[in-house]
């Protein structure tokens, strides 16, 4: 740890280097250049992966052919799509050579599929693939960082390493402790704090996965790249002796859906895989868009039919929602197609909602009312469906409980939800892939979190998914957060059940830009 009197100090420290710390600092950077400030603001930026302005999403670990969930259309604000597009436009030739060049069976699937909407430039129906985005992000930060410095209203400092502690310092300002990826611990101060770390780690489960065992368990399969991991997978199924080799996959989300379409999109799949199994609590992956078949006249009868009464209830919402779905269904409307209908009539109610409502619905029914209306594209979606048609892949309703002791391939115990009994899994797997979502923060094992909280920096909301923060994203006089860790926010100004998508990323950190330049 350095002396006090050779700590570099810094205006704004920002801790994570993600999507929320990049949307803040460019909309931060803009009003600087408006303003015209008499001093240089310092700035130090901090990541523990060496992967600033992408984090895990966007850049390497997030796989190098995964696909944005949903189009451009929707995955990004208009001001932002249009500077984006114009991007594609001037890059996307090299793009394309690049991804030929690279021989790589999804990067060439993906061009093939999309030929005609790239061909003729309809760049808002397509779902890219991540770093794409991450690539146009960097480039795009970067430049912005070197025009402020070159004008001398901004000097920066980009640390590689990971923030394990923040001590308050006199005068609310902060030591920001770092172990650097050489292995040195550094400390550096800051008046300002933001804490844009995106979600907390994975949650953990009780599998014994200890060298030698005749499985293998990804607690994280980012962690240290989706590439890395898939690799190891088919290597470690291509050691074993066993005809029939299945993999398991806890959770049947987003990352789910990412993880199915990296396994295929190898030459490896047909050889080594024999079934896939994807247990989760409602047994079904997110819904599929269709960009032609979006039905805007859709009335959410049930939903609709609560605006009656001012008197309503966050368990009547979801139930309204549970059953305005199954109607969709009987009538073969597509869900993703009622999403915005949905969406306007659920904002609705919850302005009409007393107070201890509004912070149920945040706290937890918004995620739960979320959940049912999750969206993926088509060529996700297309890869699990032809799994499932080839009997290759199996959804199953429940709840991962234990693994149970063995000597041979991995079993384990499961609650199945329809029958609400106990049972255990009748096939043995020999991979087991977590995509279950993040930890709860008060038993987090993340340093960082703990200290946090621990030193009362941060306090954890009714959500047990964020911090408590003001209506300046404060949790503590100039700490503030911003990102994932805003999940069950709700004062006079914010309410926040969900703060992942790029859009809501892209506007809460406007705000706090403006509030960092007026305080």
């Amino acid at each position: 740890m350095m002396d006090n009197a050779t700590e570099k100090y810094f205006d704004i420290c920002f801790i994570g280097a993600g999507l929320s710390c990049s949307y803040t600092l460019l909309h931060y950077i803009q009003l600087l250049e408006k303003s015209s400030p008499k001093t240089k603001v310092s700035i130090c930026i901090i990541d523990k992966a060496n992967e600033f302005w992408t984090g895990i999403p966007y850049g390497k670990r997030s796989g190098e052919h995964s696909l944005i969930i949903t189009s451009i259309n929707e995955f990004l604000p208009e001001q932002e799509r249009e500077i984006f597009i114009h991007w594609l436009n001037e890059n996307f030739e090299s793009i394309s050579k690049d991804y030929i060049q690279t021989n790589n069976h999804a990067a060439l699937t993906w061009l093939k599929n999309n030929e005609q909407l790239i061909s003729t430039k309809q760049w808002n129906k397509l779902y890219i693939p991540r770093q794409i985005f991450g690539r146009f992000l960097t480039e795009r930060m970067t430049a912005l960082m070197a025009s402020a410095k070159q004008k001398g209203i901004l000097e920066y400092e980009l640390m590689v390493g990971e923030a394990t502690d923040v001590q308050h310092r006199p005068n609310n300002s902060f030591a920001v402790f770092i172990k650097e990826s050489s292995g040195i611990n550094t400390t550096i101060a800051s008046k300002k704090v933001i804490l844009s770390i995106g979600s907390p780690p994975k949650k953990g489960l009780m599998i014994d996965a200890q060298p030698g065992n005749s499985f293998m368990y990804v607690q994280d399969v980012y962690d240290p790249y989706m590439h890395y991991n898939i690799n190891k997978v088919f290597t470690f199924l291509s050691s074993l002796a066993a005809a029939s080799k299945n993999i398991l996959i806890l959770g049947s989300n987003a990352s789910s859906l990412e993880v199915i379409y990296n396994l295929q999109h190898t030459n490896l799949s047909e050889k080594f895989i024999n079934k896939l199994f994807i247990l989760s609590p409602n047994g079904m992956f997110p819904h599929r868009i269709n960009e032609d078949e979006i039905n805007i006249n859709y009335d959410p009868v049930h939903l609709n039919a609560l605006r009656k009464s001012k008197e309503n209830t966050c368990v009547q919402i979801l139930e309204a929602v549970k059953k305005d779905v199954q109607k969709a269904q009987a009538e073969k409307i597509e869900i993703a197609g009622i999403y915005h209908a949905m969406s306007h009539a659920i904002i609705g109610l919850l302005n009409e909602l007393n107070d201890y409502e509004q912070k149920q619905f945040v706290y937890t029914y918004g995620v739960e009312i979320g959940k049912l209306q999750r969206r993926a594209g088509s060529e996700y979606l297309d890869v699990a469906n032809d799994l499932l048609a080839a009997n290759k892949l199996s959804l199953i309703q429940g709840r991962f409980i234990k693994q149970l002791n063995n000597n041979s391939r991995f079993q384990f115990e499961y609650v199945d939800i329809p029958a609400n009994t106990k049972k255990i899994f009748p096939e043995a797997v020999d991979v087991i892939i977590n995509c279950i979502g993040s930890e709860e923060l008060n038993t987090s094992l993340s340093p960082l979190i703990q200290n946090l909280i621990n030193k009362k920096i941060c306090s954890v909301n009714g959500s047990n998914k964020g911090f408590e923060v003001d209506e300046n994203f404060q949790s503590s006089k100039n700490f503030f957060v911003m990102g994932p860790l805003l999940s069950g926010t709700i004062n006079s100004k914010l309410r926040i059940w969900h703060a992942e998508s790029c859009p809501r990323i892209y506007f809460l950190g406007q705000q706090l830009a403006e509030h960092l330049m007026s305080s």
